[in-house]
């Protein structure tokens, strides 16, 4: 890492690298306007379980596989440009969606898993425009925990350089740096790549996504993903009109820590979210799984 790649504990170049995630091919690009659209969305939040729920879901015989997980295509402002047809490529072609139904003797669908969706506030309009019908899926979770293996998996990919607790204290400097520099591109890769505090503040951004979708959005927990997952799969299944099936409940995606969070620091961040928590369970009338 050369240090002139860094500002405000930031790797610049591993922060912008958009190959993390590497681009579609032509061949799959070129046959864009023959392949299907997703159903419904699991639309956040990162760090929550997303990864284990998109792998149940694709042991649905209802439910075929897209290119991949996580589009960024309406988050990021570059790709939601290229439009429809260039998201069309991310997910299986027609001829591909005929075989596996008829192979599995039953209609299938698929699903756009992008979990960075949740705190863009341009997105919920954007998914509802282009699929007024569609359903929508939020994980969440204990949000000290979502942070810290947030921040976890961002040390692991090279975007951070600073301990936790700077890092929390650098949000939104960092993210108003980036959107003023000459990294921008169209696209806020620090809000995408190095947001932790904020992303738990779920309360602020559930009742956008509620007034969009209404009765088609669904909110479902980790914890009880994690104590219950036959049974908070069920309710997924019911949610999207699904036959109940049982699937291989097998973790994925779990963060590995070479150090443990700072228990003054726990302490701090579950006072701050103490209040937000409270507005969470008054809004959504439930008690919280945490």
């Amino acid at each position: 890492m050369n240090d002139t790649n860094l500002h405000l504990g930031m790797d610049l170049e591993r922060l912008c690298d958009e190959q993390i995630v590497p681009d579609l091919s032509k061949r799959i690009l070129k046959s864009a306007k023959n392949r299907i659209l997703p159903s419904f969305f699991i639309a956040g939040v990162e760090k929550c379980g997303t990864s284990s729920l998109f792998n149940y879901l694709l042991q649905h015989r209802s439910i075929i596989p897209p290119q991949r997980k996580d589009t960024y295509f309406f988050s990021n402002n570059n790709r939601y440009k290229k439009g429809i047809d260039f998201y069309r490529a991310f997910f299986a072609h027609k001829y591909y969606q005929k075989l596996a139904e008829l192979s599995r003797g039953n209609k299938t669908i698929t699903l756009d898993s992008t979990a960075i969706y949740f705190d863009y506030p341009q997105v919920p309009k954007r998914i509802h425009d282009m699929f007024p019908g569609s359903k929508v899926i939020l994980m969440l979770r204990e949000p000290v925990a979502r942070a810290w293996s947030n921040y976890n998996m961002a040390v692991k990919f090279g975007f951070e350089t600073l301990p936790f607790e700077q890092a929390i204290d650098m949000e939104q400097e960092r993210v108003k740096w980036f959107e003023n520099s000459v990294y921008n591109k169209g696209h806020n890769f620090a809000f995408q790549r190095v947001i932790y505090k904020a992303r738990g503040e779920y309360i602020n951004h559930i009742p956008t996504w509620k007034n969009f979708f209404g009765d088609n959005l669904y909110i479902e927990f980790a914890e009880n993903l994690a104590a219950r997952p036959q049974e908070t799969f069920n309710g997924v299944l019911d949610f999207l009109g699904l036959k109940r099936q049982q699937v291989n409940f097998e973790k994925v995606n779990e963060g590995s820590y070479t150090s443990k969070l700072n228990e003054t620091t726990r302490q701090q961040l579950t006072k701050y979210y103490q209040p937000l928590n409270r507005q969470l369970a008054e809004y959504l009338n439930i008690a919280l799984p945490w």
